[in-house]
């Protein structure tokens, strides 16, 4: 009988349906179905689940359609994070499609699976005389799609008032047949501009909306509107200070070189035109040494010290060639300066490899990883250098190797800030990095499936992800999963930027610049220093004004880095972390886990088994044997008829 107690308890407590979060929400998502005499516009149902879990997305559709609905799910997830800044790997989701026919692939119903988990976690009610159609991407903006007329004419037989669209996308064009014949007997087709706005007012009285992001979804279809607030970066002085240290130190040692370089071109024997051409780039990296002064006077450490290495890689190329071309023997001279850089690389790596295992904060392990992403650069330029040297083509072959030797010890001068950085101490295992990495790479992954899904070219991501799975199974985890945000951050970035002129793209970076801020500075609360995030964000700053697109991508890749920066000390550590109050950027409704009403209902449910278990309990053994096989008498037969 004490079986039966705990059997019991455990029932109501534990399997009860609310003991813990989950909720769910019902939609119409608008498709088109393939028919014998062209396509027509269908309403699917879609519901989601939001509950307890970690992390898991799940997808059914039936009838079995062409939808990608995995990669729209995922994406969805994302979008939803980013938006409401909530960490949904503490959460399952569960999404069920179900259509009356098979419905033409695309992932257009990802807009309204974000809305969906939104207003699971939100406790929204959605208005379903309300539809909308539209992908999602990362940053929560709704994309083109498809199929709109058909889909406009599906909503409007289902008797909905308003249908949302994606921005932009309210003029359409049908090919529509000349019923008049030409000379040979054949129909021309012609395209025909149609007002979706005007024509489904006038012909259905159905209200067609254009909507941008989702944002302006949740607030038709639910009347919940986000508020939004700006925030100021906290400005870490210990970084400054580091940075700094290493600008001075660079600008220290490129201003001794230019002008050994200088005297060393000058005392030359090398022809008056190769000299000329020369000179050229000497004065241009003047130049851009004047330029790297400005930024370092304004405390941008961080873009001083890139654009004292762009010089760097031109100075050791001047110096090459000039040595190449007084040597007796350039060939000899050129292999035996690769292969001293190539033993250079060899010393570097051992020296990080080492490092690895000191490492004991994130900020560390940051900063190993950058070194190592320098080092592995300078390896790949060595290789090109010696491809180009085999085929004769020395000058290239001087530029690459100019080019790693300069990369080599920006590694080495990385490398030797492990022990200058400082954050919240962490018990590190390679597991559990490798375990963070491989989940990156899959999900950076799904999030080029689905761009390509889009038409968006994300052939620089297909690289990134490629170096990152290299470096995985090489068993360097800290560069894959690296080289895995930086994918992502390329596809969310491209995917942000697709369609926009560089005005357009320049008002975006606003939003993005404030979530990357936001981020660094959750990421600082709890004790971190996200250094690839300050650095990318500081970068991407003083470009905002001369090349929004490269802006657009620095911010994003701040916005992500200083993501993964909290996501490694939650990984060692086993801690999850509530963003500083100050730093969040919107305003929403707490998650309700059941009301209080509902939690005394369940603790009352729970002490009624308690007392019933005892009382079962007290009943004496012979008695309730008794009565056990009185009761065995009586439903026999029944039991038998179930058995058989």
């Amino acid at each position: 009988m004490k079986k039966f107690f705990f059997i019991l308890a455990f029932l109501l407590v534990f399997v009860s349906p609310c003991s813990g979060f989950e909720r769910h929400v019902n939609m119409y998502v608008p498709a088109v179905e393939k028919t014998d005499t062209g396509y027509r516009g269908v309403l699917a149902t879609l519901s989601v689940i939001v509950k307890d879990g970690n992390g898991h997305v799940f997808v059914d559709t039936l009838p079995l359609t062409e939808i990608d609905t995995q990669a729209g799910a995922r994406m969805a997830k994302e979008a939803v994070q980013e938006v409401l800044d909530i960490d949904l790997d503490k959460y399952n989701l569960f999404f069920i499609v179900r259509s009356d026919a098979p419905i033409v692939g695309g992932p257009s119903a990802s807009g309204a699976m974000a809305v969906g988990i939104a207003a699971c976690l939100l406790n929204l009610t959605i208005d379903n005389g309300v539809v909308m159609t539209g992908t999602i991407d990362i940053d929560g903006s709704i994309g083109p799609v498809g199929g709109l007329l058909e889909k406009a004419q599906a909503v409007a037989e289902y008797n909905g008032t308003k249908f949302l669209i994606p921005e932009g996308q309210s003029i359409i064009y049908i090919q529509q047949t000349n019923e008049t014949e030409t000379p040979f007997g054949i129909s021309i087709s012609e395209p025909k501009k149609i007002n979706l706005k005007t024509y489904a007012r006038d012909k259905w009285n159905l209200s067609v909306i254009e909507v941008s992001d989702i944002n302006d979804v949740l607030r038709y279809m639910t009347g919940y509107v986000i508020e939004e607030k700006h925030i100021k970066l906290n400005e870490t002085t210990k970084m400054k200070e580091i940075m700094k240290d290493m600008s001075t130190d660079f600008f220290g040692e490129i201003e001794k070189r230019l002008n050994n370089i200088k005297s060393m071109l000058r005392a030359s024997k090398i022809s008056y035109r190769q000299e000329e051409n020369l000179n050229k780039i000497i004065l241009e990296q003047e130049n851009r040494l004047k330029e790297a002064n400005e930024l370092y006077k304004n405390k941008n450490y961080y873009s001083a010290s890139s654009y004292c290495f762009m010089i760097s890689v031109q100075l050791n190329y001047v110096e090459n060639v000039i040595n190449f071309l007084e040597a007796e023997n350039g060939e000899k001279f050129l292999s035996g300066k690769m292969s001293d850089t190539d033993n250079k690389i060899k010393e570097i790596e051992n020296k990080i490899s080492l490092k690895k295992y000191e490492m004991d904060n994130v900020s560390d392990i940051e900063v190993i990883t950058i070194a190592e992403d320098r080092i592995n650069d300078a390896k790949n330029n060595m290789k090109d250098a010696w491809k180009n040297y085999y085929i004769e083509k020395y000058f290239d072959s001087v530029y690459y190797l100019s080019y790693a030797d300069a990369r080599a010890d920006t590694s080495l001068k990385w490398l030797g800030l492990t022990n200058d950085f400082c954050g919240s101490e962490i018990n590190f295992s390679f597991n559990q990095l490798k375990n963070l990495s491989q989940i990156r790479i899959a999900e950076a992954m799904s999030f080029i499936t689905y761009a390509k899904i889009l038409g968006i070219d994300a052939s620089e991501a297909d690289d990134m992800i490629a170096l990152a799975r290299d470096r995985y199974n090489e068993g360097s985890y800290p560069s894959a999963l690296f080289n895995a945000i930086a994918a992502r951050a390329y596809v969310d970035a491209v995917m942000g930027m697709s369609g926009l002129d560089n005005n357009e793209i320049k008002n975006k970076i606003t939003k993005i610049e404030e979530k990357a801020i936001r981020n660094i500075n959750e990421a600082q609360t709890v004790g971190i220093l996200p250094i690839m995030a300050i650095n990318y964000y500081e970068y991407g700053k003083n470009l905002k004004d001369n090349d929004p697109e490269s802006a657009f991508l620095y911010m994003t890749n701040a916005k992500h880095f200083a993501k993964v920066s909290k996501n490694l000390l939650e990984a060692f550590e086993g801690k999850k972390f509530d963003a500083d109050s100050e730093s969040i950027i919107i305003k929403r409704s707490p998650i309700n886990h059941g009301t209080e009403n509902e939690r005394i209902v369940y603790i009352a449910i729970f002490v009624v088994g308690m007392i019933c278990g005892i009382a079962i309990n007290s009943i004496p053994k012979k008695k309730r044997q008794l009565r056990g096989r009185r009761v065995n008498r009586k439903v026999s037969h029944k039991r038998t008829f179930v058995h058989e």
